[in-house]
């Protein structure tokens, strides 16, 4: 491991060689106690609510809310099937999606008592793409919405996520 330096006879100057062993070995074991102190990042998946088995059951339209994504991270939204009565939004802290979802929810606890009967329909179009998509459920998760579906966009809905 480690070396005797000597001097040679007549010499009157050490040798100035260093052994590097130990800083070798220490090199390695550091290496090995982060390897194996170290842990992979896991992979992280969403909550998804899903529906319970049985028969479907009929929502009134004054605790539905239709939202659907358009490109440019656009939302138009509407409530039940008044779809010609439409607004929009982004996704922004302040007059966005969030807002949007919080105020349904406070129509429909006036109207029934309970914030959790609040329906959400969500209807991507070819022009939103995936990140549209996770942000719109985590939004759902954030206000906690328990009703949600991820449905196809009508005719119209691609029509109306152009404009």
């Amino acid at each position: 491991m480690a070396e005797i330096i000597s001097r040679k006879k007549g010499s009157k100057k050490a040798a100035p060689r260093v052994d590097l062993t130990p800083m070798v070995d220490l090199g390695f074991l550091l290496i090995t106690f982060f390897i194996v102190t170290t842990s992979m990042t896991e992979p992280q998946a969403m909550k998804y609510n899903t529906p319970a088995d049985g028969l479907p059951s009929e929502t009134p339209q004054s605790k539905t809310l239709t939202l659907v994504l358009a490109d440019n991270n656009k939302v138009f939204y509407y409530q039940g099937n008044d779809s010609l009565h439409y607004n929009s939004c982004g996704y922004d802290v302040v007059n966005g999606l969030r807002e949007v979802i919080a105020s349904m929810q406070i129509k429909v606890k006036k109207q029934s008592g309970k914030r959790s009967e609040t329906v959400v329909l969500i209807k991507p179009t070819a022009q939103s793409n995936y990140k549209n998509i996770v942000t719109t459920i985590d939004e759902m998760l954030i206000n906690n919405v328990t009703h949600y579906m991820v449905i196809n966009a009508s005719e119209y809905d691609e029509a109306l996520a152009k404009k």
